[in-house]
């Protein structure tokens, strides 16, 4: 047994020497793969941590976190990983799924997207070959796209290409034309631009710049891009685009002023798309299909490959060969992204004896649509009613009322106050990325809520105080601890009823406490941990005890306030009965929590009554934040209950498609 295995499973037996090896039914336990990584859980031949059973697919891959591309590279796949980085998976012993190989993997793009690769001849040894990748960072602090040379499974070196016209706009995906050049899409503007002569070479490097060579519909670019012929595909949120596919058109031949046009493929809020030389494989967040296009008098033909996923994030095509059949590789994280090594990779049959779901083409004179696609709203359970949404965000991490106000993080915007139309003004010289927020009424200053505002991002500077005074709203931002949090991707904040706020980071899972937030901290005081290997998206007081919104359920630290740097606590298990919570939040009595599609309420045992857990609201399209807003009648004394939901039609892989919900609870019964 080699040592890594050993010391991952080895149990803490005191200084006895005693190993113990689980049995395979800690194969089940998501804390236990996560203590000893996937290698070992591989090793043990242990199950997979997540199923599927939509269609005949095979789970071939698993523990990604929001995996945006996969590529062929010789006879590997690699995979853009939104933790790990740009990685090699390595394909499971004796039926068991696959894994990611952290030591291939590198971290020159900090989010790698959708990625390309071309085998060249080795540059050193023209007997033999190399594969070029090319990988774009579409992390808020990317610079351009990455040309990974690899060679027998191992990247010998990384280059950043010219970046003019790139450098700052967040490339998301990129596509090799007919021609040898990249063609990137931006995530800062709509920009579809162009590397030439991206190998490497004394001739390709003198002649390598970049150009614009036109633009796709919305102000943001897609997700994923690709090439049949001279036709340049784009994923958009308001359906598939073409650059090229009128007749005579020719995408490699633009120069600056082309503009996509809406092809009626008859998906209609495709996240990734990728092609064969004939064929177009789309994927929405929930299926994966594949689109003829026409040809030849012959109408398009849509039909539908996988159903039921959680978050497509990607998809790649896997040729025939002596062994096995062609397939479709559908890459899933059924938590987008929220929590780390969720993703899964399957693979599904490219042919389909459905009939055609829809025939299209180019829409004449078509411009791609007018917004995005809010889809169908969401049920609820009766006595539940709901309304809204409220539009224009973009994965809405906080839901925050201050008196008549609503206010939400935004992942784009800032913390900003929705207005009757949507987003209305946001504060943007805080956090850039905001998360999990509180307000809180001030001590010591009438009409006055301070804010506490985490800032998520990569660089970001720890958790702002923004100061909200009644008539006027926020009046100037202050930053907490200065350089205690700096770069700690601060995930969420809860105020405790000690009058301290308690923080979580997304790069450890220490819980840590600022005392005094009202007035001028200087120091941050790490408290205890929580289960996973980072913090959560959210954490809420329900009385002294602290609760925790983590991958694997709800825990809980009894009486935090207890818990010091010298006498730390761990969080524990919290029987919730959600498996998958995304948020958590409390009015003192009740805690609400969410996973990806629904809303609770959990009501706490009596001395009467056993702990209940009532669904109040399903159909959501990826929950990314609950709040409260109660409000009482000074006449009647009759109290109004609703319960904003924020969720994301995209996951945030679009800018403008996340959705407020308001939720009346009125009806509901209540301690």
């Amino acid at each position: 047994m080699s040592s890594l295995i050993k010391n991952a499973v080895t149990e803490n037996h005191g200084n006895d020497g005693i190993t113990v090896l689980p049995d395979k039914s800690q194969c089940s336990n998501p804390q236990f793969l996560r203590k000893i990584g996937l290698i070992a859980a591989a090793a043990l031949s242990c199950s997979p941590l997540t199923s599927h059973s939509a269609g005949t697919e095979n789970l071939l891959y698993q523990g990604m976190t929001l995996p945006s591309g996969l590529v062929k590279v010789g006879t590997d796949y690699w995979v853009s990983d939104h933790t790990f980085g740009f990685c090699k998976l390595i394909s499971g012993a004796n039926g068991q799924p696959g894994y990611v190989d952290q030591g291939s993997c590198t971290t020159a793009q900090v989010s790698p997207g959708q990625a390309v690769a071309k085998e060249a001849t080795d540059p050193n040894n023209s007997a033999q070959t190399v594969t070029y990748a090319y990988v774009p960072d579409n992390s808020s602090k990317g610079r351009g796209v990455w040309r990974h040379t690899i060679k027998d499974g191992v990247i010998l070196d990384s280059t950043m290409l010219p970046n003019a016209g790139i450098d700052g706009n967040r490339p998301m995906a990129i596509a090799m034309g007919p021609d040898g050049h990249l063609y990137v899409s931006l995530g800062r503007n709509n920009n579809i631009m162009r590397i030439r002569n991206p190998e490497p070479g004394s001739d390709n490097t003198v002649n390598q710049k970049t150009e614009k060579i036109g633009s796709s519909v919305v102000k943001v670019g897609p997700p994923a891009l690709t090439f049949i012929n001279n036709t340049l595909y784009l994923a958009e949120n308001t359906g598939v685009t073409a650059i090229g596919a009128e007749p005579g058109g020719n995408a490699t031949a633009c120069t600056g002023a082309c503009t996509a046009k809406a092809v009626n493929t008859g998906v209609g809020a495709p996240v990734y798309v990728t092609s064969d030389a004939t064929t177009l494989y789309i994927a929405d967040l929930g299926n994966a299909y594949r689109y003829s296009p026409p040809s030849s008098g012959i109408p398009g033909c849509l039909k539908g490959l996988g159903s039921g996923y959680g978050n497509v994030a990607a998809l790649a095509l896997k040729p025939a060969t002596d062994l096995a059949a062609a397939s479709v590789y559908v890459a899933d994280d059924p938590t987008a992204g929220t929590s780390f090594f969720k993703g899964v990779v399957y693979g599904v049959s490219p042919n389909s004896t459905s009939d055609c779901i829809a025939a299209g083409g180019i829409v004449p004179g078509g411009t791609g649509g007018t917004g995005p696609t809010v889809g169908a709203p969401p049920t609820a359970t009766a006595p539940v009613t709901i309304s809204g949404p409220g539009t224009g965000a973009t994965l809405p991490a906080a839901l925050v009322q201050i008196g008549s106000e609503t206010w939400i993080s935004d992942h784009l915007q800032g913390f900003c106050r929705l207005g009757p139309n949507g987003i209305d003004s946001c504060v943007t010289n805080a956090a850039s990325a905001p998360g999990q927020a509180v307000a809180v009424p001030s001590a010591s200053a009438a009409n006055v809520t301070y804010i506490y505002v985490p800032d998520t991002a990569s660089k970001g500077l720890g958790v702002w105080r923004l100061t909200h005074e009644a008539g006027t709203g926020i009046v100037n931002s202050t930053l907490l601890a200065p350089g205690k949090l700096s770069g700690a991707r601060t995930s969420a904040v809860a105020y405790g009823p000690d009058n301290k706020l308690y923080v979580v980071s997304g790069k450890n899972n220490s819980v840590m406490r600022i005392a005094n937030p009202e007035g001028n901290p200087v120091d941050v005081e790490q408290i205890g941990t929580v289960t996973g290997r980072s913090g959560p998206p959210s954490l809420t007081f329900r009385g002294a005890d602290l609760y925790f919104a983590e991958a694997t359920g709800i825990t809980s630290i009894p009486r935090a306030a207890g818990c010091s740097k010298t006498t730390p606590c761990t969080a524990r298990a919290f029987a919730a009965q959600v498996g998958a919570p995304v948020y958590v939040t409390s009015d003192g009595t009740y805690l609400y929590i969410a996973d990806i599609s629904k809303a609770y309420r959990f009501t706490f045992s009596g001395a009467a009554t056993p702990p209940t857990l009532t669904e109040i609201g399903a159909g959501f399209a990826n929950i990314s934040a609950v709040g409260l807003n109660k409000q009482t009648d000074s006449t009647t004394g009759s109290t109004a209950r609703s319960l904003f939901v924020g969720d994301d039609t995209s996951a945030g892989s679009f800018t403008g498609t996340g959705r407020v919900w308001k939720l009346d609870m009125t009806n509901l019964t209540w301690q």
